[in-house]
């Protein structure tokens, strides 16, 4: 349901989306204020596994391969209110969802650390940010397919984080079968830093 969520999120977002007045109670088309940008307040993540038939949340009993695995973030956000002009004498036909613009102030960078000892290159505390890819949503199989790498996310969010979602995966696998906690920092071009660690997940290789 969640995943759900968020691609309508998405499809809103990249298509300026448009949000029946009619279904706010206003059968007249009068569009009320919108609220165009969020504000970070903070970060939350959940463990995910790509599977034939699309993503699933793991829990911590549960064994994931490695290189199915998947960390899907959010962030708390405010949203920031500014007045859309209207043609006082057009009918508004619909009205814009808000936090469609995004945030203004925009990504600095992030770390990704293991929290335990991951392989022989990675020892617990260790930035991992060389085999960490980036995605904005996985909603199917073949979207496990797209990820990105770190530099081409934080330059395409470092005037304005677009979404207040994004995901990570791993290009390299334990040394060994085990519990496995990730920390995030994800720090705003304003010095904001907002932290986040995972909760355990057996990963196989």
């Amino acid at each position: 349901m969640k995943s759900i969520r968020i691609l309508l999120v998405i499809v809103l977002s990249l298509f300026n989306p448009l949000i029946s007045c009619i279904n706010q109670g206003d059968p007249w088309g009068e569009c009320p204020d919108t609220h165009p940008y969020f504000a970070i307040q903070g970060i939350k993540s959940y463990n995910y596994q790509s599977t034939t038939i699309g993503p699933r949340a793991v829990d911590q009993a549960t064994e994931t391969p490695w290189d199915s695995f998947f960390i899907r973030y959010e962030m708390e956000v405010d949203y920031i209110a500014q007045r859309i002009d209207r043609n006082g004498s057009l009918m508004a036909l619909s009205c814009v969802e808000g936090g469609y613009k995004g945030d203004k102030i925009g990504i600095d960078t992030l770390y990704v650390k293991t929290v335990n000892d991951y392989s022989d290159n990675y020892s617990a505390g260790a930035v991992v940010n060389d085999i960490v890819v980036m995605n904005i949503i996985t909603n199917s199989t073949n979207d496990f397919d797209s990820f990105f790498s770190l530099e081409d996310y934080i330059s395409n969010n470092e005037e304005g984080v677009l979404y207040y979602f994004f995901e990570i995966k791993l290009t390299e696998g334990p040394s060994q079968s085990g519990a496995q906690i990730f920390e995030l920092e994800y720090v705003l071009n304003d010095g904001q830093t907002f932290t986040d660690i995972s909760t355990s997940v057996i990963l196989s290789n």
